[in-house]
């Protein structure tokens, strides 16, 4: 099976100030913090199940790149308040973008 995050994505943000191995762990807390304060109880034992990695996470949110993955992070930002978004750093959001292509401001 194809790793989502090649190395050669890993060269690329480095450009961005993102060293992977350490900043895909705040990551992965950052979104499933965030996942908490955004999504309905009922689904709170599906994050709790999630494990630590990329692939997991991917996993949590509809097998992404499936198009219902797609749907399902877009979706998750689609009414994010400011307060919301407060729980993610500037990496995060970084990777957001790179490989969700979830942009914010």
């Amino acid at each position: 099976m194809k790793s989502f995050v090649s190395e050669k994505d890993i060269i690329e943000l480095k450009k961005y100030d993102v060293n992977y191995d350490e900043d895909i762990i705040i990551f992965l807390n950052e979104m499933k913090h965030y996942l908490y304060k955004t999504w309905i109880k009922e689904y709170h034992k599906d994050i709790d199940k999630c494990g630590n990695t990329i692939e997991d996470f991917n996993t949590l949110m509809g097998n992404y790149p499936s198009n219902g993955g797609r749907e399902i992070i877009s979706n998750s930002f689609e009414c994010a308040s400011d307060e919301d978004l407060e729980v993610l750093s500037e990496k995060t959001i970084e990777l957001l973008g790179y490989f969700y292509h979830i942009h914010l401001n």
